[in-house]
């Protein structure tokens, strides 16, 4: 397939997004259009509220939604989120094609890259449109392994430190499941030596000690958030833990087919 029509595919998928500007709220998204505004209107930038209370989630995401809420007036807040969130997504299929042409130098594989990320049919179709959190923290995350993948490739510290700012951004989004995936990540890349010199030199170790040491300050300012490291934690074993071995196989043989 030419460059040209790709590129002309990708637009088309990428305005498809256009509508869902004008659809009504689904699932949770009121929650944080709930939380923005009360954030906004008690003039507290540091707590995610609710009702009065504290979510206890970081608030990266309603910093993004007040500014402009506040332009728009906060009866457009679902139309304000939305579109961040579909910002979020076409800036992550910028990501994968730009990752795609820093490791193998084709255009039309770049683009194509970034056309199947945006056709996935959870992306399309739901995740890259839906008001959540999810599609900024992905992209927050994406960008960290990108950045930190090309800066072993290429020998470049400087994309360690987008690195470590995309992840501290994405933890300040969401949760610690940032760092799960970004280290994960790490891993990986540590397999092959001329990768592991980069990642153990001392610009690296350096700039990743910044990266450890932003949420501990953030939680010593807000201790009340470090609930959410339990509270996933326990989500999370939750899920693992099957009600019994037969129901466990079912999972797994059903699952796939879903």
């Amino acid at each position: 397939m030419k460059l040209v029509h790709l590129k002309f595919l990708v637009l088309l998928t990428a305005l498809s997004f256009v509508p869902t500007l004008a659809f009504y709220y689904v699932g949770e998204e009121a929650i944080h259009t709930i939380a923005s505004l009360e954030m906004w209107y008690q003039r507290e930038w540091i707590r995610q509220l609710m009702f009065g209370g504290s979510l206890q989630h970081n608030p990266l995401f309603n910093w993004l939604i007040i500014p402009f809420a506040v332009l728009t007036g906060w009866e457009y807040a679902l139309q304000v989120m939305r579109a961040i969130t579909i910002a979020a997504t076409l800036a992550t299929a910028g990501m994968v094609g730009w990752l795609a042409w820093r490791l193998l130098r084709d255009a039309a594989l770049a683009w194509f890259a970034a056309l199947v990320f945006l056709t996935l049919a959870d992306v399309l179709l739901y995740r890259g449109w839906l008001a959540y959190v999810d599609p900024v923290f992905g992209l927050f995350v994406f960008t960290a392994i990108a950045a930190l993948w090309i800066a072993c490739e290429e020998h470049r510290p400087a994309l360690i430190a987008v690195a470590v700012v995309s992840i501290t951004c994405a933890f300040m989004s969401k949760a610690f499941t940032a760092y799960v995936f970004y280290s994960g990540a790490a891993l990986v890349l540590m397999l092959a030596p001329h990768r592991r010199r980069v990642l153990l030199g001392l610009p690296s170790l350096a700039l990743h000690a910044a990266a450890v040491l932003a949420p501990l300050l953030w939680l010593r300012a807000l201790p009340e958030n470090s609930g959410q490291g339990t509270r996933m934690y326990a989500e999370i074993l939750a899920k693992l833990m099957p009600a019994g071995a037969i129901e466990y196989l079912q999972k797994l043989l059903v699952f796939p087919l879903e």
